[in-house]
């Protein structure tokens, strides 16, 4: 039994009806088809709708002008783009934001979506079509906007899209890209070198977390570059296969790779094994490549080697990484890089008491097992209070292990003086420069501050930036490091400098919170209710379950002005 209607004028209500009320008791093989075919026209007619409502979102605000970064429109300033921050009666109002709120997504896949939306409703209305009468899915009709929006005269535009829909017609859309491809370049031999600039200027790194602690880190590269980083890091393996190392290739370059990758500082003698083969400092430098280069295929360096059933493949994956030095570039200065283990005072005695807990959570990871907390807390504390083994199993330097004790040393005094480091974070802040390390942050015992004074101490700035880890506007995760700290209720209006009264707000929700209308309520439990220009409110989730609140929160009046890293 088929459901679909010919020439539907109610566009889908009669087929949803009957899906929705179809007694599925009986239903055989045939009929389940049926119905998940049914299923595929209704979500093809909701995305039409949903692309729709988008457009017509940002149509309806047609704004005095763009914002171009001072704090009032004009007079000569251009009209927003779709999607782009835009000046209303005196608001600044962000389309972006208030659509991914609704649409629950991240504020770059709205924009995304408010471009290709308007794409479709604007210039490709037989797309639209076709979609609203099921001919083509959600994907298949984005598709065609992002490729053939690369030809510039609307004409070709249009010839393209209908030689494409007759294309959809008679075959499977698992194919589309590549026909729209070459509908585009038939018409414009410039539009594939478009296309490429056009990835190139959004490739990115992208870390996707998996179970377990592991994660899949994501390059966006050429592909000519990416193929010189597999030959380079293959080259690198065999190389340490051939000495004996019993790592699959697989191992070997996911090991290497993470070497390259994280950051270290350049040595300045050699070590005696570099003294035997002088010809080490160069090895494998024919392989490197420059990884800030265009983007067109994605290099996967995944960080979850999976081993396999076998148990003799190799040591695990948290070896000492010094054992690949030899086929890396160790010329290469690196900037400083840390991971940041929250967790509570209770979290760190239960580990010391050898009780079971909770093991607090990674920085852009999540929730870790106490056994890792315990894993990464040792490799701290051997770092700061055994500098003197060797980096390597034949290192004969001991001088560097010494300069490193008192590097070491130096660092920790530092760390608990100046960046109110609690005595568990101490030696986990203190490896040496320009090298990777773990600090653990006590998240649950702010340091003291005068909540008199306006500026926060540097103690407490690193405090609240690590309890909030990313901007707290509902759905944001732009990094703490590099966002304003905001008094919540305004140093004008009574507030204090308290960890309590303090938290991270982006530049641009920052300016929102100010200048958009945007209405901020606290509720119990540390959370925050946001209420749009529109009315609708949104709630974020609190920092941490441990967030420190006030007990009775006066009125919050918008009087701060947003001033660079502060309120």
């Amino acid at each position: 039994m088929r459901y679909d209607v010919e020439g539907d004028s109610d566009h889908g209500s009669l087929l949803y009806a009957a899906v929705v009320h179809q007694d599925t008791a009986q239903l055989t093989g045939h009929g389940w088809l049926d119905r998940l075919e049914a299923i595929g026209l209704l979500k093809a007619r909701l995305a039409a709708l949903e692309a729709e409502a988008v457009a017509g979102f940002d149509d309806s605000l047609q704004g005095v002008s763009a914002d171009l970064g001072h704090r009032r429109p004009a007079p000569g300033d251009r009209p927003a783009t779709a999607g782009e921050r835009r000046w209303i009666a005196g608001d600044l109002r962000s389309v972006a934001d208030e659509i991914a709120l609704v649409l629950q997504v991240h504020r770059g896949h709205a924009m995304r979506r408010i471009h290709t939306s308007c794409e479709l409703v604007h210039n490709f209305p037989a797309t639209l079509h076709a979609l609203t009468e099921g001919i083509l899915t959600e994907r298949a009709a984005f598709t065609i906007v992002d490729e053939l929006s690369v030809l510039d005269d609307i004409d070709d535009i249009h010839a393209a899209e209908a030689a494409i829909l007759d294309w959809a017609r008679n075959n499977q859309l698992a194919g589309i890209k590549k026909a729209c491809q070459r509908e585009a370049a038939q018409r414009s031999p410039a539009a594939a070198d478009k296309v490429h600039q056009r990835a190139d200027d959004e490739r990115s790194v992208r870390m996707h977390t998996n179970d377990l602690g592991r994660a899949d880190l994501v390059h966006d590269h050429d592909a000519v570059d990416s193929a010189a980083v597999m030959t380079s890091l293959s080259r690198a393996a065999v190389h340490l296969r051939r000495q004996g190392d019993t790592r699959t290739m697989d191992q070997l370059r996911n090991d290497i790779a993470l070497s390259r990758l994280l950051p270290r500082t350049k040595r300045p003698n050699h070590t005696s094994a570099d003294a035997e083969h002088p010809q080490s400092a160069a090895r494998h430098n024919d392989g490197n490549s420059n990884s800030n280069s265009n983007s067109n295929s994605n290099s996967n360096s995944n960080s979850n080697s999976n081993p396999g059933p076998c148990a003799d493949r190799g040591p695990s994956p948290d070896h000492d990484l010094s054992r690949d030095r030899e086929v890396m570039d160790e010329t290469v200065v690196g900037a400083d890089a840390a991971v940041v283990i929250h967790a509570t005072g209770a979290e760190v005695r239960a580990l010391i008491n050898g009780e079971e807990s909770t093991g607090g959570e990674a920085d852009h990871h999540g929730p870790i097992p106490q056994s890792s907390l315990h894993k990464h807390l040792l490799r701290a504390l051997a770092r700061t209070l055994l500098p003197n083994l060797p980096a390597t199993p034949n290192s004969s330097r001991p001088g560097a292990a010494i300069h490193r004790a008192r590097t070491a040393d130096t660092e920790a005094r530092m760390a608990n003086a100046d960046a109110g480091t609690t005595p568990a974070a101490a030696p986990a802040a203190a490896t040496c420069s320009g090298g990777s390390r773990i600090e653990v942050q006590i998240t649950d015992q702010p340091p003291p501050s005068d909540p008199d004074r306006y500026t926060p101490s540097a103690a407490l700035d690193r405090y609240v930036r690590l309890r909030d880890r990313v901007c707290r506007f509902p759905g944001c995760n732009r990094p703490a490091e590099f966002t304003d700290l905001d008094h919540r209720t305004a140093f004008a209006a009574g507030g204090r400098t308290t960890a309590a009264n303090l938290w991270c707000l982006c530049r641009h929700h920052h300016r929102l919170k100010h200048e958009g209308g945007w209405q901020i309520h606290p509720n119990p439990g540390g959370s925050h209710t946001w209420t749009s220009p529109t009315g609708r409110r949104y709630r974020n989730n609190p920092a941490t379950p441990w967030l420190p609140t006030c007990p009775t929160p006066p009125p919050w009046p918008s009087t701060d002005d947003p001033q660079p890293n502060q309120t």
